[in-house]
């Protein structure tokens, strides 16, 4: 029975590392195609390659087995500890001036390959003047939480109808009147940081700054 069960799960183990070295090569010769094409093409949220420009050179020097990982770690064992991951790409471009556009970023298997955007024009091709599709990821999370029908997972058509809905609690003169609310908050925000100022100590600015978030959405709820 003991080797039975050692056969079983030597043969998971097996499959196990097949799937992934498959997976491995697939979204390592993927990234190398792109980077190949010389152009900024679909790597995160499922873009067309028409909707980006030409960035020249597209990433940094990738390694087959690693992807970016270790030259991830290098840049962010620089810097203070717990630090945000937003910060990754302009390091980047401080490291390498010749991508000031955009480029890939290859972190797979910690997550997927990532676009990582520094041209402002690019970001609006993305975000304002194309419909693109939401990140998947971003349906695996929210329905449980927000089953399938929500405003932000909703897509085309049935997301205008229903963004339409409330368009008048997204009205300039309807946010006007909230201002008086989100000041009290944001003078409470600025006394925090005053008092994080003073003592002199590295503090997680995301907290504080998702409570302003939370309070200034629930004073406006509410």
């Amino acid at each position: 029975m003991n080797g039975l069960a050692i056969r079983l799960v030597l043969t998971v183990l097996v499959g196990f590392l097949g799937v992934f070295f498959i997976r491995l090569y697939r979204v390592r010769s993927h990234v190398r195609s792109l980077q190949k094409q010389g152009l900024v093409r679909p790597v995160l949220l499922h873009l067309w390659a028409e909707t980006l420009t030409d960035c020249g050179q597209p990433m940094p020097p990738h390694s087959f087995l690693l992807g970016h990982l270790k030259f991830v770690a290098g840049v962010m064992g620089k810097l203070p500890p717990y630090i945000h991951g937003v910060y990754i790409a302009d390091q980047i471009r401080q490291i390498y001036p010749e991508m000031d556009t955009a480029f890939y970023l290859d972190i797979w298997p910690v997550g997927e390959p990532h676009l990582m955007l520094i041209k402002p024009d690019l970001v609006y091709q993305l975000t304002q003047a194309n419909q693109l599709p939401k990140f998947p990821g971003l349906t695996t999370f929210l329905t449980p939480l927000a089953g399938k029908h929500n405003l932000v997972t909703m897509e085309g058509a049935l997301w205008k109808r229903w963004r339409s809905i409330f368009n008048s609690g997204f009205s300039s003169s309807h946010i006007s009147s909230l201002v008086p609310g989100m000041v009290e908050k944001i003078e409470i925000f600025i006394s925090n940081l005053s008092k994080h100022a003073k003592a002199g100590k590295m503090f997680f600015l995301e907290e504080m700054l998702l409570n302003l978030t939370i309070d200034i959405i629930g004073g406006a709820v509410m």
